[in-house]
């Protein structure tokens, strides 16, 4: 039993410190404010792309998020980071994110990913701007070869199930195959200068 821990503890240990010292874009201020600028843009511009009904959700909703972030999954243990902004469309106010995530259960992988979500509830995305923990336990799949990318998900109790909002996934490079329990932190942050 205690050759199986001495594995167990160094792979998560080691997903954990990767997650932990995940770095937001930019070292001043400004550059902070430019990279973020740039993936929405980038981002919004890419989804209007492939449906161009999804700008019209886009206009309509109360506010959206942006997200960017990696997920690393090995047997048993898996972790994530990330960061983002949400945007208020009334009052054009932005908010800025961190996301951190640590899944157990089955499966392997590693991805990039950007994630979208446009808000008609008024008070979900409150919720999630003001910071979040969401629990998911379910099974996914994705795969992106070249500039195909693609995703799905069985999802019992989390994100992809609830109402007032709808998500969309851009899958930017990686394989995974999972069933877990997924634990995922959003908070917001101030843009501070690095030293």
């Amino acid at each position: 039993m205690r050759r199986i821990q001495l594995p167990l503890t160094v792979i998560l240990s080691s997903l954990l410190i990767t997650t932990g010292c995940s770095t937001m874009p930019g070292s001043t201020e400004q550059s902070q404010l430019n990279e973020f600028e740039k993936l929405i843009e980038h981002t919004l511009v890419e989804l209007y792309a492939k449906n161009s009904d999804i700008e019209k959700q886009a206009d309509n909703a109360i506010g959206y998020i942006v997200l960017t972030g990696t997920v690393t999954k090995v047997p048993v243990f898996g972790a994530g980071s990330g960061y983002g902004v949400a945007v208020d469309n009334v009052t054009g106010e932005k908010t800025y994110l961190k996301t951190r995530r640590v899944d157990i259960g089955a499966g392997w992988g590693i991805r990039s990913s950007r994630t979208v979500i446009f808000f008609s509830d008024a008070s979900k995305f409150e919720e999630f701007r003001r910071g979040k923990w969401i629990f998911n336990l379910g099974a996914e799949a994705t795969a992106k070869v070249g500039d195909v990318g693609g995703n799905g998900s069985t999802d019992g109790s989390g994100i992809l199930a609830s109402k007032g909002y709808k998500q969309y996934l851009i899958l930017d490079s990686g394989l995974s195959v999972t069933f877990t329990s997924t634990l995922t932190s959003i908070s917001p942050f101030e843009l501070v200068e690095q030293k």
